[in-house]
């Protein structure tokens, strides 16, 4: 094997380091902007195991949630 196909290998793998690299720093900007932390628990009450109050502050607004198993609901604007 010559020296040219060494080279050759080295720069596919730079090329395609580069691109991974590409669209990880993608991928990193799109989640921060998905998730811009506009949403935060406040406060929670469990009730049960199963069950709890939550007091959730989004957008300077606060709600009162109603959370257990697999059901939220929407109890009140405080």
């Amino acid at each position: 094997m010559s020296t040219g196909y060494y080279l050759q290998v080295i720069l596919s793998l730079l090329i395609i380091s580069g691109i991974m690299w590409v669209v990880l720093r993608m991928t990193k900007n799109l989640q921060k902007q998905k998730f811009s932390g506009e949403m935060k628990v406040v406060d929670r009450i469990p009730l049960s195991n199963a069950t709890a109050l939550l007091v959730v502050k989004l957008r300077e607004k606060e709600y009162l949630l109603s959370v257990g198993g697999q059901n939220v609901q929407f109890l009140e604007t405080l």
